[in-house]
């Protein structure tokens, strides 16, 4: 029974990497530190059906029985951990750009556009087709979890780019201002001129016109 328990257990190793690897990334990304329940339940059911396992020893059938439900919570857990995974990093990489525009992106990040958002759509899709599809086999969930994690990096990239991105940006406004400022001054000056004008003009003629009267 033990080399028995020992090979169940083995087997089910790498769904339980897959869902520690996501639960992982998951806290790493929450600033407030939340708690998801439902993959946390999912670890609790494994775990109670494990130990049902052992206490079945004696049943092979029911021992067998619930190893397979324990693959099943393993496996539901990670595609629970991998959907709040989507839908965070989605979030992440749309909060981190938006408040850009296109000019500060394309002087800034220019591969943004013809790189990384296509590459962003493009995991997007392989994402809802998993999430659409959630086939409860090994394949569907490291073609899941490899994307997750490579709109991570996608959002570890972006972020890289924040401080250039708002150096341009205060630049664009710190010459915006001053262009601002120097077309105030100009305006203040023609107005000046324009109140000037007319009185000197009549000056000079009523001047010109005495010289010649005289």
């Amino acid at each position: 029974m033990e080399m028995n328990l020992y090979e169940k257990l083995k087997n089910i190793l790498p769904t339980y990497e897959k869902v520690k690897s996501s639960m992982l990334m998951l806290e790493s990304l929450d600033e407030k530190q939340e708690v998801y329940i439902a993959p946390i339940n999912q670890m609790r059911n494994a775990l109670d059906h494990i130990f049902i396992a052992v206490a079945s020893s004696n049943d092979a059938e029911k021992f067998n029985d619930e190893f397979k439900a324990v693959e099943g919570h393993l496996e539901r857990a990670a595609f629970d951990c991998l959907d709040l995974l989507a839908a965070t990093l989605g979030l992440a990489v749309k909060t981190k750009i938006e408040p850009y525009d296109l000019e500060n992106i394309t002087s800034v990040f220019p591969n943004y556009f013809t790189e990384i958002r296509p590459k962003i759509t493009e995991l997007q899709k392989v994402i809802t087709e998993c999430r659409k599809d959630r086939v409860l086999c090994d394949k569907n969930l490291k073609d899941y979890l490899d994307s997750i994690k490579k709109l991570q990096n996608i959002n570890t990239l972006i972020e890289c780019q924040i401080p250039s991105l708002e150096e341009y940006r205060e630049k664009r406004e710190k010459e915006k201002l001053k262009k601002e400022k120097a077309e105030k001054k100009k305006k203040k000056n023609e107005r000046f001129w324009q109140f000037l004008i007319g009185p000197v003009i009549g000056f000079a003629f009523a001047v010109l016109l005495w010289l010649l009267t005289k």
